[in-house]
């Protein structure tokens, strides 16, 4: 089976699609296919308002037009946000091994592959493209970027693995990690984010990358740690880095560095930790949030109270 995937290159008033087989993915039962796009430039605003018209002038072209409308912008609710997680972990290791930094966790782009997960289950379908299923036929909502922009506007590229049949986490990522276009989509030097969305059975991998975002990442994007020793890795290229945790004050600005080591307080619970950087005039701000699980050894606990009576002696005339 041959699935297609595009690959849109926007000239100055032109548009160039490439059209190229996917291989597809199968495991004895149930039967498995996983598809990838490559990396996606964005489009320019000229070329923008070039396919809102040619969008347009197709669906007016139909009596089918009406009914095609979805196209992204809802918000799906995770409905095993446990795999999502997990493949993020895998990735990210993947990538670590590889000597390459972590991605970050994008509420935008899982929303983006949420919606496209459901979609794809509930329409019977398996493309990055999004479709709607009027009268039994699949029609042509709208392509597989401008559904993710819907989400995560502003990028600097996208791409896409898609995927289904699959029954954990492991055997999808391992799937994807077996495909080139899957495997190249996960090690792109360029992403820095991604989001992840399951529904039965059918998983989508959002990739991207946003000017102007150099995402922090703690301990390869984990949710908890039972150590207060952990890792981080700030996206970028400056001249300086300055950190804290919480509501503590700034430390001292010292070079700056991509991986650097950090202790959370030692009190269980959610911690943020927050990083300026700077480089001439420009100055970002990134944060992450981790659950410190391990055993509290807070040494700024308030002391116990302590309820004391007075007794005064009875005093008569």
């Amino acid at each position: 089976m041959s699935n297609e995937c595009r690959f849109v290159k926007f000239g100055f008033a032109c548009l160039f699609a490439l059209t190229f087989s996917l291989t597809t993915l199968f495991i004895p039962a149930p039967p498995v296919q996983a598809e990838s796009t490559p990396p996606q430039s964005p489009p320019s605003p000229t070329a923008a308002i070039s396919f809102a018209a040619a969008d347009a002038a197709r669906l007016s072209a139909g009596d089918i037009g009406a009914a095609s409308t979805g196209c992204g912008g809802e918000i799906v609710s995770a409905t095993n946000l446990t795999f999502e997680q997990q493949v993020i972990e895998l990735v990210n290791q993947e990538r670590a091994d590889r000597s390459l930094p972590p991605l970050k966790l994008s509420d935008e782009l899982s929303n983006a592959a949420r919606y496209h997960a459901k979609d794809m289950a509930e329409d019977d379908y398996f493309k990055h493209d999004t479709y709607d299923r009027v009268d039994g036929a699949l029609v042509e909502s709208c392509i597989w970027y401008e559904r993710i922009r819907s989400y995560y506007g502003d990028f600097m590229s996208l791409g896409e693995n898609i995927a289904r049949g699959f029954p954990t986490p492991e055997s999808v990522v391992q799937a994807w990690m077996a495909s080139e276009g899957h495997r190249d989509n996960i090690l792109n030097e360029n992403y820095r984010e991604i989001g992840v969305g399951w529904f039965d059975d059918h998983w989508v991998q959002d990739f991207g990358e946003r000017a102007d975002v150099y995402p922090l990442i703690i301990n390869q994007e984990a949710p908890e740690t039972a150590s207060p020793d952990v890792t981080l890795y700030a996206y970028g290229d400056w001249s300086e880095i300055r950190i804290r945790c919480d509501d503590d004050p700034w430390s001292a600005w010292r070079s700056f560095e991509s991986t650097l080591p950090w202790s959370l307080p030692t009190t269980p619970g959610m911690h943020t930790i927050e990083v300026q950087m700077r480089s001439g005039g420009s100055l970002i701000t990134s944060s992450d949030t981790i659950e410190y699980v391990g055993e509290s050894n807070d040494q700024h606990q308030p002391p116990p109270q302590v309820r004391a009576m007075v007794f005064l002696p009875l005093v008569t005339k």
